[in-house]
């Protein structure tokens, strides 16, 4: 049988910052994170030491990455590594 885990949403626990975040899973080399921004939230700028993946459900998002700024649509996902 394989090892899996189950983790409901609303027992995530939540990120250590002001936004309505859920870290559903995290290791030493990834995390996944649920976040969701309401019109006119946004995180600080701040470098990561892993590899992120963001996917925009729906609205859109303004991703700034180095001195580059990425429009994302929804139904978009967009890798940084």
């Amino acid at each position: 049988m394989s090892d899996f885990a189950l983790l409901p949403l609303s027992s995530a626990p939540r990120v250590p910052f002001r936004l309505d975040g859920r870290i559903l899973f995290s290791s030493g080399n990834y995390e996944l994170i649920r976040l969701t921004l309401q019109p006119g939230e946004s995180m600080e700028i701040h470098s990561q030491p892993m590899d992120v993946v963001f996917y925009v459900e729906e609205g859109t998002g303004t991703l700034t990455v180095e001195n580059e700024i990425l429009e994302i649509p929804g139904r978009t996902t967009v890798h940084v590594s």
